[in-house]
């Protein structure tokens, strides 16, 4: 960014950067090169006819630049009892800027959680374990991903007849539903038409 300060005498002014790993003044322009913070000088010599005017001194300060991931989606799934979230797509880095694309590499293998395991639609799924590398990377900070998703509730399996039908076992038989890791039974002994 350009540097615009005037003087009453009309005399040159002269800018100066008190650290020139946060920022550098050529002329009236400052190029910033990395966080933290630097004092921003304006000098103003005298002449024969003024005297050096006192300098003023401007703090400036550079904070990291934030960055997002963005080309993920978050995968809808069956109800499991777990709040695992599996993703798509190919993360990649926004926010960068331009020129130091070779110099910021998103790294990091993500995990990804839902907010809840049970079913619901639009569910928060965060997303951790992902960092940047690279020369530059400490110029900025890295959002981690925060999606939704959807949790679909497993069917209710439907149960048909016993068959094999013996004095102590029978096969029970039901619908199976997709998904369902395992069924779980409650049997009954009818006598005289009344449950025990």
């Amino acid at each position: 960014f350009d540097l615009a300060a005037t003087s009453s005498s009309d005399l040159p002014l002269t800018y100066t950067s008190s650290n020139t790993a946060v920022a550098t003044v050529l002329g009236t322009t400052v190029t910033v090169v990395g966080i933290g913070t630097t004092d921003i000088t304006a000098s103003q010599e005298g002449n024969t006819y003024y005297f050096a005017a006192a300098d003023a001194v401007q703090s400036l300060t550079v904070t990291a630049k934030e960055l997002t991931v963005t080309g993920l989606t978050a995968n809808d799934k069956l109800q499991d009892g777990t709040t695992a979230a599996t993703l798509s797509g190919t993360a990649s880095l926004n926010g960068i800027v331009a020129g130091d694309e070779t110099d910021v590499v998103l790294s990091g293998t993500p995990t990804a959680t839902f907010a809840s395991a049970l079913p619901e639609t639009g569910i928060t799924v965060s997303v951790t374990g992902y960092a940047i590398t690279g020369a530059k990377a400490s110029n900025y900070s890295l959002t981690q991903p925060e999606l939704t998703a959807t949790i679909t509730a497993l069917e209710i399996p439907v149960a048909t007849p016993a068959t094999t039908i013996t004095t102590d076992s029978f096969t029970a038989n039901w619908k199976a539903v997709p998904g369902a890791r395992g069924y779980e039974w409650n049997v009954y002994h009818l006598d005289a038409g009344a449950p025990e």
